[in-house]
């Protein structure tokens, strides 16, 4: 019996919407939802070149199919694998997992020439862990999910003419003086400590700042007079077109925010377990507030516990739990 024909090859752009045709059935649905608002999102700023997916073929049929989304400087997120439900007759599942491996070392291959040198995934399915398992990644962390959702409770805080915040908005500047404190609130972190074994902080806050998804208009740095002591990064997420919203309530990309997403915050060494945390919360309640988000999310380190007290005593409430991955790529 002759072997079959095994065809690894490049997704161009013009053939991405079949592949993820292929795909996204065989993923869950949030995640597949993600995959879409990820992948728009690329498109929307004419950065599809950000989206590199590759695809295993036997006998010309799809048998597994990998997308990944370059996150600068040097990283790219894993949004979504897939082996298939069942491998097809001209394969045995052994077979079909060597190929999968070989199909991530070609779409690595791809990463390391675009000066990818950190992949990261992150899954909530038992067979999205037996994938990165077998294909090489390593466990970072376990993530618990929160939300409040409006109505708020009250934040009634204690005011202190020392501490205020600022919008970075268009201040470079500003931009540096966030950056320079986030890179420093990661000393002693006790939330995903585990990156730092693949990446340095000043590299994940330089991915902070130059992802196309976190906008500096939500960026705020907290100042106990001259000195900045913390940050918050704010990222919106909006429904789609409603031309009724009132201004007040849009995104910056002009649609009306459903959520906020707290996407980091940081307090410098030095300067924690003085409320600081409290006052950062409050301050992204008060910022989903302003534009009528209907909720305000983030996710956390379940080994974290002194922030999920935190954000318990807030009114957050887990949702769902998800773990992080990640591997080095070699040049």
């Amino acid at each position: 019996m002759s072997q079959p024909r095994i065809d690894i090859r490049h997704v161009l752009a013009v053939d991405l919407v079949q592949c993820l045709q292929w795909l996204l059935p065989r993923i869950d649905v949030e995640r597949a939802e993600s995959v879409v608002a990820q992948v728009s999102a690329r498109v929307q700023i004419r950065r599809s070149g950000d989206v590199m997916a590759t695809e295993l073929r036997c006998e010309g049929n799809v048998v597994s199919a990998a997308v990944a989304i370059l996150q600068p400087p040097a990283a790219a997120t894993l949004v979504a694998i897939s082996s298939g439900s069942d491998p097809p007759d001209a394969l045995t599942a052994g077979e079909t997992d060597e190929m999968t491996i070989a199909m991530v070392e070609h779409l690595k291959k791809r990463l390391a020439n675009a000066g990818v040198r950190f992949l990261q995934f992150s899954t909530a399915t038992a067979s999205d862990v037996r994938l990165a398992t077998l294909v090489g990644f390593q466990p970072i962390a376990d993530l618990a999910f929160m939300v409040l959702e409006s109505p708020y409770p009250p934040e009634n805080r204690p005011g202190d003419a020392r501490l205020r915040f600022e919008l970075v908005a268009d201040d470079a500047a500003l931009m540096n003086v966030a950056c320079q404190v986030a890179e420093r609130s990661f000393e002693g972190t006790l939330d995903s400590p585990r990156l730092n074994d693949f990446r340095s902080a000043s590299e994940i806050v330089e991915g902070f700042r130059s992802s196309p998804t976190l906008n500096a208009q939500v960026w705020q740095v907290l100042w106990d007079d001259e000195t900045p002591v913390g940050c918050l990064i704010l990222m919106a997420h909006s429904f789609p077109h409603d031309p009724a919203a009132r201004d007040d309530q849009k995104a910056t990309d002009g649609r009306p925010v459903e959520a906020y997403e707290i996407h980091y915050m940081g307090i410098a060494p030095g300067r924690r377990r003085r409320g600081l945390g409290s006052l950062l919360i409050s301050r992204a309640v008060q910022s989903a507030e302003a534009v009528g988000a209907k909720r305000l999310v983030l996710a956390v380190d379940r080994e974290n516990a002194p922030a999920i007290t935190l954000y318990h005593r807030h009114g957050f409430q887990e949702t769902v739990t998800e773990s992080v991955w990640g591997m080095r790529i070699n040049p």
